[in-house]
């Protein structure tokens, strides 16, 4: 089982500057924010040769090509993904003058959906040595090696450096060709592009103290550079207008996917929480039944679909209470649809098929709850029930209690816990069971469509937002609370 733990790029927590929101993109419904560059003569922005592009981003499902950034006039187009073999192409139509129809790919695989990575694509074709030309920096530090490397003439003039009616993309391929099944998956923050200018990554970020690279304030490098430059900060700005430029320049973007909007959440690069963790499986999952930036966990028939968190909690070094949501978007029947949530720890699963009657799954360190129990007695779960956890490590062992709409429906003390003679994490765990069923996780950070979180409950820190209230003290899985609570991983 693969944890991506201490990896510099999982979430900041004391930069000195707050990213404060991102929009979740869901694939399954093709969502892109657009916007045409028009045309300047005065400025003559159809011939520029420099070009720097800057933003955030958390990866949902893996495996699969995933557009995010892109750039379009009629027929020639560009666009940047992780292609199915998780690695960033940057993909160039071979009508693009001077671009010789190369797609630069990197070496390295980007397999961590629990990390936000900080990416900068920089363009100078006025440069005379060819390998600076098109440079590309992951987390402050510049790439290298590659598997296909950028072949891009001197002087040449293409889509993307030049506007000229240029449709920019976020979220998708391009201005012309989003419709396509392969858009992104993911959360993005903190956009910003200056226009004929050719910027290094500390324009947008810095290492601090612990080593990390984390944002910093930005809200005037795109006020300095070009006209044509923007930036988008997803509503931290102005919430009413979230893909909205916020220069002078006025460079607004809007909603141009059909299937609903990308929705705007407090998950960031300076506040990371908790999602579905992709490299978490059990029996024959994969992990193409993620969906929704890794908040929906999507059963099958004949096997059931389990994941665990991405971030997990260690009894020994925390006395916080931490808590999380769950929605069941079918109703729930123990021969169709069938559901768990719970913890599990990193080296043991909750073995659904190990308990007769299919109410509880407590096999070594597994701890789960059978949802079905539930439709007994009146108390019926069926679909869009949201079902709360609890992780109390106020005492000796932890406490583990599921809510229901709100109210307390079942209680568990780990007891053998303060006897364990190592140290293992509890981590947010769920199965779904049955096509068209689907578990859908909110940690607080992120939304989906298929979770819209229609209060504003916060946790006792003031983060996140939760469909019922937390109960008193409880906190989000989030990297500040972490920070100040302890216990994380």
């Amino acid at each position: 089982m693969a944890f991506t733990d201490r990896l510099h790029n999982r979430g900041s927590v004391s930069t000195g500057y707050d990213i404060d929101q991102s929009a979740t993109f869901d694939s399954t419904r093709n969502q892109w924010i657009e916007r045409t560059i028009p045309y300047n003569s005065g400025r003559g922005n159809d011939s520029y040769r420099k070009a720097t592009f800057s933003l955030w981003l958390k990866r949902g499902n893996l495996a699969t090509d995933r557009f995010f950034l892109g750039g379009s006039n009629s027929a020639r187009y560009w666009a940047v993904k992780f292609n199915s073999s998780n690695k960033l192409e940057i993909y160039t139509h071979s009508g693009i003058s001077g671009y010789n129809g190369t797609s630069p790919i990197t070496t390295r695989q980007f397999l961590d959906a629990s990390a936000w990575y900080h990416l900068v694509f920089r363009w100078d074709t006025t440069l005379s040595t060819a390998g600076d030309r098109f440079r590309l920096y992951v987390n402050g530090e510049e790439e290298d090696t590659w598997e296909t490397a950028p072949n891009i003439d001197q002087n040449a003039e293409g889509e993307f450096t030049t506007l000229s009616n240029i449709v920019h993309a976020f979220g998708g391929q391009n201005g012309y060709y989003n419709s396509t099944g392969s858009n992104f998956d993911g959360q993005i923050a903190e956009i910003n592009y200056l226009a004929n200018t050719s910027a290094g990554p500390d324009e947008f970020g810095k290492t601090d103290t612990d080593g990390q690279w984390v944002p910093i304030d930005t809200s005037s490098v795109s006020s300095q550079a070009a006209a044509d430059s923007y930036r988008i900060d997803f509503g931290a700005t102005d919430s009413s207008n979230p893909y909205n430029d916020t220069t002078s320049a006025n460079q607004d973007f809007s909603n141009a996917s059909s299937s609903g909007a990308p929705r705007i959440g407090t998950d960031t690069p300076t506040n990371n929480f908790m999602t579905w963790n992709p490299l978490t499986g059990h029996y024959n999952d994969t992990d193409s039944y993620l969906a929704g930036a890794n908040h929906v966990l999507q059963g099958q028939n004949g096997a059931y679909q389990l994941r665990m968190g991405t971030i997990g909690i260690n009894p020994n070094y925390t006395s916080a209470k931490w808590y999380w949501e769950y929605l069941n978007t079918s109703n729930i029947h123990s021969s169709t649809n069938e559901y768990s949530v719970g913890v599990a720890t990193e080296t043991r699963w909750m073995d659904i098929h190990n308990s007769g009657s299919q109410t509880d799954f407590i096999n070594g360190d597994g701890l789960a709850r059978y949802l079905s129990t539930y439709n007994s007695g009146g108390n019926g779960t069926g679909a869009n029930t949201v079902w709360g956890c609890m992780v109390d490590c106020s005492g000796s062992n932890p406490v583990i209690t599921l809510y229901r709409n709100g109210s307390s429906v079942y209680t568990y003390t780990y007891s053998a816990w303060s006897s364990r003679s190592w140290d293992e994490f509890l981590f947010p765990s769920g199965a779904a069971y049955g096509s068209g069923s689907e578990l859908v996780i909110n940690s607080g950070g992120g939304y989906v469509q298929e979770f819209t979180v229609d209060s504003s409950n916060t946790d006792a820190n003031g983060y996140g937002s939760f469909e019922y209230a937390p109960p008193s003290g409880a906190l989000a899985l989030c990297t500040k609370n972490l920070a100040s609570d302890g216990g994380g991983y």
